[in-house]
């Protein structure tokens, strides 16, 4: 038997350490897996971005600009572009207002796209 002056730990205190020790390092790794899924999030954002500015670079940059719709797939990144006349007030104006959107999802955000737009003044295309 011990002396009632000896030192240490009672189980109970054993214990107590353990689940407040196993609780902390619970916490700590589901930061790290959100962080890790953010990071990924982040990763598709920024490409869905890049695929986005160079397809409306690309629709810009064709003349004349014709209303209408394209779409496109790029790996698991899908695409579509829409171009529609703002301004159809006057036809015998040489030149429209022209509004160019394009749109990116991925595979399992369909719902939260990256979509980009801008207005360009074009000429009419005339057939």
């Amino acid at each position: 038997m011990l002396p009632c002056n000896a030192r240490g730990f009672t189980l109970l205190e054993v214990l107590v350490a353990l689940s407040i020790a196993s609780v902390s390092v619970a916490v700590v790794l589901m930061s790290l897996a959100d962080s890790a899924k953010n990071v990924q999030l982040n990763r598709h954002y920024q490409y869905g971005l890049s695929l986005a500015q160079s397809q409306l670079e690309e629709v810009v940059s064709r003349q004349p600009l014709m209303p209408g719709n394209q779409s496109g797939v790029s790996g698991s990144y899908r695409w579509k572009s829409q171009v529609s006349v703002l301004s159809e007030d006057d036809i015998t104006t040489r030149f429209r207002l022209y509004r160019i959107r394009v749109e990116v999802s991925w595979n399992n955000r369909a719902d939260y796209p990256v979509s980009l737009q801008t207005m360009r003044l074009g000429a009419v295309y005339v057939e």
